[in-house]
């Protein structure tokens, strides 16, 4: 029951910061059209309090669910999106990602992680292109290739993640940035933590009844035949 409570809680609360959150930001910018991306998927505005044929730009990111957030923030057409709306709304998001963390229902990491890179890569993508002088190409890659630096950095993976960001943004042409990035953030994050998120927890529970070391997983005690005893070496 508490358990069930605290989700409850938890639950509603995001639902609020992410729903209140536009107040911040009462700014309306006119809408585009509603334009196919090439991942696939379409960018949905929200109009909040804004008159008709105008949207609020924070809501836009808040108010339409993860997916909706990252189709803004990859999307490479002609509308930008400020630099102080992704900030507002990263300074909201991020915190709320680790509240579910450890709760009884499942909490993936990996979207949020893509969001949150995705959130900091178009942040300055954003930046440079308002400077004339350092515009190198659209935002958009900028999210994409933020994206890719965190989750390599998260997972210490590279494959699963270049292929995930070219279906999503439909453009093989930066598989070279991505990986370059997904390179440079395992390495970064490999000489602050030499494990990963998950080898991390098995490190932890090496010793415990419910270990995650799958060695840990077989009777020592059962009869040893050839394919057990090929088996339990596989593991060790």
């Amino acid at each position: 029951g508490g358990k069930l409570a605290a989700i409850s809680a938890i639950a509603v609360f995001t639902s609020i910061c992410l729903s209140l959150a536009p107040l911040a930001r009462p700014e309306c910018v006119k809408d585009a059209k509603y334009r196919r991306l090439a991942g696939g998927g379409n960018r949905v505005f929200v109009q909040y309090d804004c008159d008709y044929g105008y949207h609020n730009e924070l809501a836009s990111l808040s108010m339409v669910g993860e997916e909706g957030a990252i189709r803004h923030l990859f999307a490479r057409d002609d509308l930008r999106v400020s630099p102080g709306s992704i900030a507002f709304f990263l300074f909201v998001y991020w915190p709320l990602t680790i509240l579910p963390y450890g709760s009884i229902v499942p909490a993936g990491s990996f979207v949020p992680n893509l969001l949150i890179g995705a959130c900091v890569g178009r942040f300055f993508g954003e930046l440079l292109e308002d400077d004339a002088y350092a515009s190198t190409g659209s935002p958009g890659v900028y999210a994409a290739i933020g994206a890719a630096a965190m989750l390599g950095g998260w997972t210490r993976t590279m494959m699963a993640i270049i292929i995930t960001l070219g279906e999503i943004t439909g453009d093989i042409s930066l598989t070279l940035p991505l990986i370059l990035a997904t390179l440079i953030s395992r390495q970064i994050a490999r000489n602050i933590a030499h494990h990963s998120f998950t080898h991390a927890l098995v490190d932890e529970t090496e010793h415990d009844d419910h270990s995650m070391v799958p060695a840990k997983w077989l009777d020592p005690q059962a009869p040893q035949t050839p394919s057990y005893k090929k088996r339990r070496e596989s593991f060790v």
